[in-house]
């Protein structure tokens, strides 16, 4: 018996227990797997647990806005593919190639920033949130992003500084380094954004990656970059502090390298999203032609009724005199026998059929 409780409960668990209704049509979910989707229009059924910021769904926002975002998250991703090429080029040749290439990514980074950080549509049934929807915020956002550019023109100052040997070579690597590392960390503020913005599209696993990537860009970053800048000057325990500084410095290119696929995830979604607003617009124009068809036919079906009930029925005004003196008459004939009221003083008793 403990061992049929035990399958019936984890049964249940598996089954949505709440008045959870679908984010995309409105169908009562319960009773149904947690991991199915809802039998009526196909969206995965949503996990509740974590944060939802908001009381709709990424999904239930307009397609212009979608479509828009799609497109800005994949430039965004293209941009740091061409930062990370950049930045590979400017640190093993001294060739103009690298410094450009970083120049122009950097451009283009920005721009996507702010156009994947554009203000959302607020509908009726969507919450605000201060991580998607508070100007200042989206402003430190945004102008954080461009360090980056400040990285690039000292890239661009470092070739120079080699071609030309300027004095300030060293001044110039310094610096760049610095301000790379710097950027990487402006980037935590986008990555928070993103976070938010994978929750609003019901995503929590891909929130967490999001979370912890921006986590990791500043323990290894910051942390990981001082280490290894100060493990030098710290006599005897300098080879300890290189190599904490090492694996802090791990961390952060594995999570640069989550914070990426990341994104490319955010635009995949948001083009998932896409296909399902029009999946369900299509479906809308479905049901909305089928109940006009519906409410078509109940109406020609009444008509086609009262037309037949009008040419049964004859309007008193058509009955001959020989029918209107019977319906009128209290006394009137049927099989051939006379019939009287009860109230008639004429009364008689009928003769039996010799028959």
């Amino acid at each position: 018996m403990t061992h049929i409780n035990n399958n019936l409960t984890s049964v249940e668990g598996e089954l949505v227990t709440d008045d959870r209704t679908c984010r995309q049509c409105d169908y009562p979910l319960r009773g149904l797997p947690k991991n199915g989707k809802c039998p009526e229009c196909g969206t995965p059924i949503p996990r509740k647990r974590g944060r939802l910021p908001s009381g709709d769904n990424l999904t239930d926002a307009p397609a212009k806005y979608l479509r828009k975002l799609s497109f800005s998250l994949g430039l965004l991703a293209i941009s740091a593919v061409l930062i990370g090429l950049g930045l590979s080029m400017v640190r093993m040749n001294s060739s103009w190639q690298g410094p450009a290439i970083f120049l122009l990514a950097s451009g283009m980074w920005i721009g996507s920033v702010f156009l994947v950080t554009f203000k959302r549509p607020l509908q009726d049934a969507t919450v605000r949130d201060r991580t998607l929807d508070d100007g200042k915020w989206l402003s430190i956002v945004r102008m954080t992003q461009f360090v980056w550019l400040g990285a690039a023109v000292l890239a661009v100052l470092q070739y120079a500084a080699i071609q030309q040997s300027w004095k300030a070579l060293g001044f110039l690597h310094v610096s760049h380094v610095v301000f790379v590392i710097m950027s990487f960390v402006a980037s935590v503020p986008l990555l928070a954004y993103l976070t938010s913005l994978a929750e609003w599209a019901g995503d929590h696993g891909l929130a967490s990656r999001l979370r912890g990537s921006a986590w990791g860009i500043i323990a290894g970053g910051v942390v990981g970059g001082g280490c290894i800048a100060i493990a030098p000057h710290m006599g005897v325990i300098k080879g300890f502090v290189w190599i904490v500084g090492a694996v802090l410095f791990v961390v952060f290119l594995l999570s640069v390298l989550v914070a990426f696929i990341s994104v490319v995830q955010i635009a995949g979604t948001a083009m998932q999203a896409i296909a399902t607003n029009a999946a369900a617009e299509a479906r809308n124009i479905r049901v909305a032609q089928r109940k006009e068809e519906e409410m078509k036919d109940t109406i020609d079906r009444q008509q086609a009724a009262v037309a037949a009930v009008s040419v049964d029925s004859v309007p008193p005004a058509e009955l001959e005199e020989s029918d209107a003196f019977i319906k009128n008459n209290p006394t009137f004939q049927i099989g051939g026998h006379r019939i009287e009221t009860s109230d008639s003083d004429d009364t008689y008793e009928l003769e039996p059929d010799d028959g």
